[in-house]
């Protein structure tokens, strides 16, 4: 048995398992090309022997990709059509073999993908991956295989469970069943999978709810008009991400501008109008602008990929510069930081979020305030596409400015990402 790709295999089998073998980091997300072509190298030197019974290939380019930029981005395309070379590549090389026996590709994913990218929860898309078994006959073999599929197979596919997987090969291979293995070889379509959701993953429901109805009251009784704007932008940050885990994967406004191409330019054109707005001065205006250009991509026009890493770290020095000068307000450098950790298309909502606190801030009514204060900091992090499922923890945003993998770094911008619009609360008050 050889292995090549994601090194989580390497740690489980830290013993003799495997004849030949090399890792690949899964935790380096940014690092798009480099994993899957030192996999491929080694795919291209086995192929040419064909010493092995098994070969365990584990690609982690597209998990990467989804994480940093979701699965509807163009790169996603361009990825599996590499993919589909490198099946094309083992498939030709086992069909003209010489063997007596017929072949088994096992076509997989370890898991699926939530529309944000990331994966781990029990949502339909995150549970549910395409798995194909495709039977290679060599040229010269006497073994016959079975008949073909029915041309509808794509149009109707079996449902099978994760734990048939290990029984269903150990049959292909007339193999023993494994000793623990709870599976079966599934002779037809199962039912599918039964989703319990529980309610902690839907707290931004009441969040949400308990915000509006506050908002509305002090509206109804006090007079105060101004909360009108800010149940109006809570409404549009609510609806920006979906979230939870039962509906997360619905369509949301981000999804409607991405349709119409439209969101990076809208979002970032929002939230630089709204903060230029709070600046003071010139110092705290050019790391706005210049995060702004850094989210449009506008210098990867004039420079390769390697210079985004010391766009971010420009966009973090000229924040430092800004948060020196003498009488700035250190909220704005605070809110800037965060911006440079943002999506492009979620950065609106740090304008978002201080459009709401500058009008809350006209609240007269004792303790309502800061009442209202703290509900938008717990529904700011919602807002984001978080829910309290350890999922939807961005890893990626974690790698912003960094060149290579460092634990303390990516666990710091990770941990400062998750909760920027309670941070911009704090400082603003």
């Amino acid at each position: 048995i050889v292995f090549y790709g994601d090194d989580t295999w390497l740690r489980l089998f830290p013993g003799n398992e495997f004849t030949r073998a090399e890792g690949v980091s899964s935790f380096f997300v940014t690092d798009f090309y480099e994993v899957d072509s030192n996999v491929t190298r080694n795919v291209n030197r086995e192929l040419e022997e064909l010493n092995f019974d098994m070969m365990v290939l584990h690609y982690l380019g597209v998990d990467h990709v989804g994480h940093v930029h979701g699965p509807k981005h163009p790169l996603i395309p361009t990825k599996l059509q590499e993919m589909n070379e490198v099946l094309k590549q083992v498939y030709f090389s086992l069909k003209n073999a010489k063997s007596d026996l017929p072949h088994v590709i096992l076509l997989t994913g370890d898991h699926g993908m939530a529309n944000q990218g990331g994966h781990g929860g029990d949502s339909y898309p995150e549970v549910t991956t395409p798995m194909i078994l495709i039977t290679v006959q060599p040229e010269n073999a006497s073994a016959r295989i079975c008949k073909s599929p029915p041309t509808n197979w794509f149009q109707n596919p079996y449902h099978v469970k994760q734990t048939d997987i290990a029984a269903t090969l150990s049959f292909l291979w007339d193999l023993p069943f494994p000793s623990k293995s709870r599976g079966i070889i599934p002779p037809e379509i199962l039912s599918e999978f039964a989703q319990q959701i529980s309610f902690v993953e839907e707290e931004h429901f009441f969040i949400y709810y308990l915000f509006s109805t506050f908002l509305f009251l002090l509206v109804l009784f006090n007079k105060n008009w101004n909360l009108i704007a800010v149940l109006f932008l809570h409404r549009v940050s609510s609806v920006l991400n979906a979230t939870g885990q039962k509906w997360n994967n619905d369509l949301d406004l981000n999804d409607w501008l991405k349709d119409m191409s439209l969101d990076n330019i809208i979002c970032v054109i929002a939230f630089l109008v709204v903060i230029l707005y709070f600046c003071d001065n010139i110092f705290q205006r050019i790391p706005a602008i210049f995060i702004a250009l850094y989210k449009l991509k506008f210098f990867d026009m004039y420079f390769d990929a390697g210079w985004n890493h010391w766009e971010a770290k420009l966009c973090y020095l000229l924040i430092f510069v800004s948060a020196t000068v003498p009488k700035n307000k250190l909220s704005i450098s605070w809110i800037l930081f965060s911006c440079v950790l943002q999506r492009p298309e979620n950065i609106i909502l740090v304008a978002l979020v201080s459009l709401q606190l500058k009008y809350i801030s006209s609240v007269e009514c004792h303790g309502a305030k800061e009442l209202l204060v703290n509900i938008l900091f717990l529904a700011s992090f919602y807002y984001q596409g978080n829910s309290n499922h350890i999922t939807t923890i961005d890893i990626s945003l974690g790698y912003t400015g960094l060149s290579e993998y460092c634990e303390v770094l990516v666990g710091i911008l990770t941990f400062r990402n998750k909760e920027p619009n309670r941070c911009h609360g704090v400082a603003s008050n």
